[in-house]
């Protein structure tokens, strides 16, 4: 039984899943502008882990191929579809539950935009991993579908007029194609092996590297932007100010990534990009006068 639920923890990338969630709680504050309703908070999060344990879970049945070759001594951890723990029966099963689960949440307990968009997140998310990983700019792709659950957030609370919700989905976007490179170039053997036509196997991960470094030059850019346009507190500038110093260690290990790739070199550099992403959001909410102001 503790096999078992090891590996339905890998299948479902729990680890990474949490991650999302934490920003899901922290876009719904700033969309509130201070302590949301709990059922925001609840259903927000609620749907958002079902859909990524739905999307997740088909994205690892049609990677086995890929995982067996660039997982390694991980894939009992992270798919253990590839490792023999899960039959292909179970590993369906175990992504399409949640699915049916995030519909009935979001039918009873959202509005009819965020039932529809729930269904384009799923849908969106499934075509990237049928189709999406055949092109060069698939690292552009699946980001898209991620953000198109900080939309649904805003609908779900009734912001989709807020002026913010643009910068919340755009910093988001940016932040996750640099993330999605970083996870790439860790893949690079197995896309290559897999025959995905990925951006780092066709450029190669050093100039992936060099994209993602420009994309995280963009979040202090759009932070910036929403500065002027929302009139945010000058008291948001030096954490502003601390996004950019950011790009200097980050770009750093990023090309450090892209020559060793491995999962040490992986997890240092996605734990740089997220440090930049949550000052990010700091930054916002110092802005917004939500604390410190």
């Amino acid at each position: 039984m503790k096999k078992e639920l090891k590996a339905l923890f890998g299948f479902y990338r729990v680890h990474r899943v949490m991650f999302n969630l934490l920003f899901a709680v922290i876009m719904i504050v700033i969309l509130a502008r201070g302590i949301p309703e709990i059922r925001y908070v609840v259903a927000g999060t609620l749907l958002f882990a079902l859909g990524l344990f739905s999307v997740v879970g088909v994205n690892n049945i049609r990677d086995v191929i890929a995982d067996r070759v660039s997982k390694k001594g991980e894939m009992e951890g992270l798919n253990p579809l590839a490792t023999g723990v899960f039959t292909t029966r179970q590993a369906w099963l175990a992504a399409i539950v949640p699915f049916a689960l995030g519909l009935l949440v979001a039918g009873i307990w959202t509005n009819k935009s965020t039932f529809f968009l729930f269904l384009a997140f799923i849908g969106a998310s499934l075509f990237y991993d049928i189709y999406g990983k055949r092109f060069v700019v698939a690292p552009f792709i699946s980001p898209a579908c991620m953000a198109l659950f900080v939309v649904l957030l805003g609908f779900m609370m009734d912001r989709k007029s807020d002026p913010l919700l643009p910068y919340l989905v755009l910093i988001f976007y940016v932040f996750m194609v640099a993330g999605q490179i970083g996870a790439d170039i860790l893949d690079y053997e197995g896309d290559k092996a897999a025959g995905y036509r990925r951006l780092t196997v066709i450029c190669g991960p050093l100039k992936g590297a060099y994209v993602a470094i420009v994309m995280a030059a963009v979040i202090p850019l759009l932070l910036l932007a929403a500065y002027i346009h929302l009139d945010l507190s000058w008291l948001s500038l030096p954490v502003i100010a601390l996004v950019v110093v950011l790009i200097v260690p980050l770009s750093k290990r990023f090309r450090h990534h892209a020559s060793e790739m491995t999962f040490q070199s992986g997890a240092k550099t996605l734990w740089t990009l997220t440090a930049q992403y949550l000052i990010a959001m700091v930054a916002l909410i110092v802005g917004l006068g939500i604390v410190g102001g």
